[in-house]
C-alpha cells in the first residue's frame, strides 16, 4: 500500500472511531430513560413537526448514501477538475456528518410531553443516522488508487482532500459554488464519469436543501407547553452556523502558521552555526613584513566562557603594525593581527551569561572578570585572572580557535584577532554596548582612544586648569590631548616632528606645538621648560621610546609632576633613569599605563554616552576607509603617516 493510501486510511479510520463513540453516548442515554410515553402528551403539531424533520432527514440520509457509495474508479484518467469535485464531494459529506451530531444531539427527554410514538421515530433517527455513518465511512474509505492511473496530480490532490476532511471548514456559499462546477470539463475520456459526477452532485444537493428545511422549521409550532425546546433548536442552528468558519478566517490562520513557521526557520538557519566550526575569509600574515593574504581558514565553535564573534568593522593601530614587523623569535607566524573593532555575538560557550547570540559587543586586549581582587578594585584596571600579555593563544586554554584549510594551527594576536570574518574572545575581553553607535568609531575604543583619552582622565585624573606636555601626536598622542581638554587642562603642547600635526591637534585641544627640529641647539625638555616656567605638570610619551621618556621626565615639574609612559617600546627595551635625577626631583613620578587605566565593562560605556552626548570627538580620528579586500592598503597609508585611524568594514 503506497504511503498516500496508508495515511487516508489512517485519517478516515479515526473518523469511524469518533462517530461510533458519540452514537454509542447517545443510544446508552436512550435505554436508560425509564418511560417515553411522558413525550408528547399534549401538541399534535409539535408531534407533526418532529415526524417531518425524521422523515427529511431520512431521505438526506438514503441520498448521501447513493452519492458517497459512487464508484469512484470509473470517474476521469485524464483531468485534475475531477478532483477538485471529489474534494467538494468530502467537504459537503463532512459537513453533514457534523450537522447530523448536532442533530442527533438534542436531549430527546426536553422534547414535548405527549406523543410515545416520537420516541420510537427518534430512536429510529438515530439508528439511520449510525447507519449512515457507517456508509459514508465505507465509501470514504473507497480505493483511491484506482483513480488516475495516469496524472500524478490526482494523488496530489487526494492528499488535499485529507487535510480538507480533517479541518471541515467550508462556507456553505462555497459548497454551492463547487457543486456548481462545470462538469463538461470533466474527463472527455470516458462519457459515463459526467453522468455519475452529475448524479452524485445532484443527490447531494437535494440532501443539503431537505437539511437546511429541517434547520428553517417553524419552532413556533413545536411544543407549546415546554420553553426548552426553543431553546435545544436554536443552539441546533448557533453550532451549525459556527461549524462552518469563513475562508478568509481560515487563510488568515493559514497565514499566520506559514509566517511563524517560517519564522522558526529564519530563526533556526541564523544559529544553524552555533557550535559548529565556521568557515570564513580572514587576513593571514605569514612572515613578518609581508603582505596580508585573504583566505580562507575554519573558526572552532567556542568553549566554556568564550564568544564567538562575527566582525562589523576594524581599524589598524600602531601595535598591529609593530608586531607585523617582529621576526623571530619574539615573531609568530602565521598569525592573525588586528584588536579595534566592532561585532555581533554569532553563538557563545557554556556558562557564558554576560552577553547572548546577537549582541553587539567591543572586544578588548584588556580582560575584565570582575571576579578577582583587582577587578574589583578602583585602583586597578588590569585583571589578575587573565593579565595582559602579548600570548599567541586563548587566555583560559592556550589553544588556537583557527586553523587553515589544512587543519595547520593559525596563531591569535592580543586576544582579538579582528582580521577575520568570525574570530573568538573570551568573555571577559567584550563589552556588550548599543548597536545604534556607529561601528566606525565605537570600534576606537577597543585600544587606541580608550587609552589616550584614559590616560589623561583614569590613570592620572588631570586637574583643570594644568598644564600638560605629549609628546608624539598620532592617534594616541592626539587621544591624550582630547582626554586634558574634557579634564579642563588650559594648556596642551603637543611635541612632534611633523609640523601638519599641529593643525590637526588644534581639533583635539591642542594649544601649542614644538617640532624637535626646529629647537637648534637645545633639547625639547629645556624648551619646555622654558615655556611653562619649570615644567608641565603633567608629560605623557606616546612613541614607545626610552629616549622620549627621558625627555618627557627632565620637563615634568620638581615635586609633583607626572611623567606617564603610554607607547609601546620594542621588546627588550630599557630606561636608564639617573638616581639623583629621581631622588632630587623632590616627588614628581614616573609610571606606566594599560589601555589608560580603563575598565572596559564599566568605563567604555561611560565614553560611549560621552560621545553621544557630543562631548567625546571620535568622528575627527578617522581618516579613511577601506574595504577587507584591500586591507595592506590600511597598513601603507598608517606607516606613511597619511592616517591617523583607518576603518575597515568587512562587508559594507
Amino acid at each position: 500500500m503506497s504511503s498516500f493510501a496508508k495515511k487516508l486510511k489512517k485519517h478516515f479510520s479515526s473518523l469511524k472511531r469518533q462517530s461510533f463513540q458519540s452514537f454509542e453516548k447517545i443510544e446508552n442515554e436512550a435505554s436508560f430513560t425509564e418511560d417515553k410515553s411522558f413525550i408528547s402528551q399534549g401538541n399534535l403539531k409539535q408531534a407533526e413537526s418532529l415526524g417531518g424533520m425524521v422523515d427529511k432527514i431520512s431521505i438526506s440520509e438514503k441520498l448521501e448514501n447513493e452519492a458517497s457509495s459512487t464508484d469512484k474508479s470509473t470517474i476521469s484518467q485524464g483531468n485534475p477538475k475531477q478532483v477538485e469535485s471529489l474534494d467538494n464531494m468530502v467537504d459537503k459529506i463532512s459537513t453533514s456528518e457534523k450537522l447530523e451530531n448536532e442533530a442527533s444531539s438534542i436531549d430527546k427527554n426536553s422534547i414535548s410531553q405527549g406523543n410515545p410514538k416520537q420516541a420510537e421515530s427518534l430512536d429510529s433517527t438515530v439508528d439511520k443516522i449510525s447507519t449512515s455513518k457507517k456508509l459514508k465511512n465505507e465509501a470514504l474509505s473507497t480505493d483511491k488508487s484506482s483513480i488516475s492511473q495516469h496524472n500524478p496530480k490526482h494523488v496530489e490532490n487526494l492528499d488535499g482532500m485529507v487535510d480538507k476532511t480533517s479541518t471541515s471548514v467550508q462556507p456553505e456559499n462555497e459548497a454551492y459554488e463547487a457543486s456548481s462546477t462545470n462538469k463538461n470539463s470533466i474527463s472527455q475520456v470516458n462519457p459515463n464519469q459526467a453522468e455519475s459526477v452529475d448524479s452524485m452532485v445532484d443527490k447531494i444537493s437535494i440532501s443539503e436543501k431537505l437539511k437546511n428545511e429541517v434547520l428553517s422549521t417553524d419552532k413556533s409550532s413545536i411544543s407549546q407547553h415546554n420553553p426548552k425546546h426553543v431553546e435545544n433548536l436554536d443552539s441546533i442552528v448557533d453550532k451549525t452556523s459556527t461549524s462552518v468558519q469563513p475562508k478568509n478566517e481560515a487563510s488568515s490562520i493559514d497565514k499566520s502558521s506559514k509566517q511563524t513557521r517560517s519564522l522558526k526557520k529564519s530563526t533556526s538557519d541564523k544559529i544553524s552555526t552555533s557550535g559548529k566550526p565556521i568557515r570564513c575569509k580572514a587576513a593571514v600574515c605569514r612572515g613578518p613584513s609581508e603582505h596580508l593574504v585573504i583566505e580562507e581558514i575554519m573558526v572552532a565553535p567556542p568553549m566554556p566562557r568564550e564568544v564567538r564573534i562575527r566582525i562589523i568593522c576594524s581599524s589598524l593601530c600602531h601595535t598591529d603594525i609593530d608586531a607585523w614587523k617582529l621576526k623571530n623569535p619574539t615573531g609568530i607566524f602565521p598569525r592573525i593581527f588586528g584588536h579595534e573593532a566592532v561585532g555581533v555575538v554569532e553563538s557563545v560557550g557554556e556558562d557564558v551569561h554576560e552577553v547572548t547570540e546577537g549582541d553587539t559587543v567591543i572586544p578588548t586586549f584588556v580582560s575584565d572578570c570582575g571576579e578577582c581582587e583587582d577587578c574589583r578594585s578602583k585602583r586597578s584596571n588590569l585583571c589578575s585572572k587573565l593579565p595582559f600579555r602579548l600570548s599567541q593563544w586563548m587566555p583560559r586554554y592556550e589553544t588556537s580557535r583557527f586553523t587553515d584549510l589544512n587543519g595547520n594551527v593559525i596563531y591569535h594576536f592580543m586576544f582579538v584577532s579582528s582580521f577575520s570574518e568570525y574570530t573568538v574572545v573570551d568573555v571577559a575581553h567584550v563589552t556588550k554596548f548599543d548597536p545604534s553607535i556607529p561601528p566606525n568609531r565605537a570600534c576606537l575604543l577597543s585600544c587606541g582612544v580608550s587609552t589616550g583619552v584614559g590616560a589623561a582622565w583614569k590613570t592620572l585624573n588631570v586637574e583643570a586648569g594644568s598644564t600638560v606636555a605629549i609628546f608624539g601626536l598620532g592617534s594616541i598622542g592626539l587621544a591624550v590631548a582630547e582626554g586634558a581638554r574634557l579634564c579642563g587642562a588650559t594648556r596642551i603642547i603637543g611635541v612632534d616632528l611633523n609640523p601638519d600635526k599641529y593643525e590637526i591637534g588644534k581639533k583635539f585641544g591642542v594649544t601649542e606645538f614644538v617640532n624637535p627640529g626646529n629647537c637648534g641647539d637645545k633639547s625639547v625638555s629645556q624648551v619646555i621648560n622654558k615655556m611653562t616656567n619649570g615644567g608641565a605638570d603633567y608629560c605623557f610619551e606616546c612613541i614607545g621610546s626610552a629616549s622620549l621618556v627621558h625627555e618627557a621626565y627632565a620637563c615634568c615639574r620638581n615635586c609633583w609632576g607626572k611623567t606617564i609612559i603610554v607607547g609601546v617600546a620594542r621588546p627588550g627595551s630599557e630606561l636608564g633613569l639617573s638616581f639623583h635625577d629621581v631622588l632630587h626631583a623632590g616627588g614628581k613620578s614616573i609610571m606606566g599605563s594599560i589601555f589608560g587605566g580603563i575598565k572596559p565593562k564599566s568605563d567604555i560605556p561611560i565614553l560611549l554616552k560621552r560621545y553621544l552626548n557630543k562631548e567625546l570627538q571620535l568622528d575627527q580620528f578617522i581618516t579613511h576607509e577601506i574595504q577587507f579586500e584591500d586591507i595592506n592598503k590600511a597598513f601603507d597609508l598608517l606607516i606613511e603617516g597619511q592616517a591617523l585611524r583607518c576603518a575597515i568594514w568587512m562587508n559594507k
